[in-house]
């Protein structure tokens, strides 16, 4: 009898192409001057939910009501702005973040109950904070001061609309994109519609 399959899944916001270009720019230049490479494993994203494990077949049975879901959730758009860090005490974070955004945590709470509801899963972490990761694991306590006195100084700006969210599965060495999946109306059509983004 087979063993049922499990993998890694994430659930994460992927910025346009020009954007996640201009990030992973950002994230070359700071391995290269820092040698800390573990950030350039993943690609370029914004962590809705973090990593959890289920089988694939519960994946699949759950993911057309899941994208269904999603349908309904209005698109929204992010704005990036500067740097900024969690300052632990063994694995400092650097990262670009993003500016408060209610209607995103707003969806973020409602996705994260609904993942835990589809795959029973047991809850997961109610400290969100959106950013997208710069350097992660190998930045060492000791050179951190520096990094973040750097990066402190540093500015970065950018605005783009979240008009899908991506569904990626970890395979044994690297994150897969396998669905990306849209949301409502595009926020282009909203603006249209109404002359205004939903809240």
């Amino acid at each position: 009898m087979t063993e049922p399959c499990t993998h890694i899944y994430m659930w994460a916001i992927v910025p346009p192409a020009d954007l996640d270009r201009r990030i992973d720019a950002v994230r070359k230049e700071f391995s290269e001057r820092f040698q800390c490479y573990r950030a350039l494993k993943p690609p370029v994203h914004l962590t809705l939910y973090m990593p959890f494990k289920t089988m694939d077949e519960a994946l699949n049975h759950h993911i057309n009501s899941f994208k269904s879901w999603l349908s309904n959730q209005p698109a929204f758009s992010l704005c990036l702005k500067n740097f900024s860090f969690f300052e632990r005490a063994k694995s400092p974070v650097v990262f670009i973040d993003v500016a408060p955004n209610a209607v995103l945590k707003k969806f973020n709470t409602r996705l994260s109950s609904h993942i835990v509801q589809l795959f029973g899963l047991e809850g997961g972490r109610t400290d969100f904070h959106p950013h997208f990761t710069i350097g992660y694991r190998d930045v060492s306590p000791e050179i951190f001061p520096e990094i973040k006195k750097i990066y402190s100084r540093r500015s970065f700006n950018a605005t783009f609309d979240v008009n899908s969210v991506c569904l990626f599965r970890h395979n044994g060495i690297k994150w897969e994109l396998i669905q990306e999946c849209p949301l409502g109306a595009r926020l282009s059509e909203q603006r249209e519609l109404f002359g205004y983004e939903r809240e």
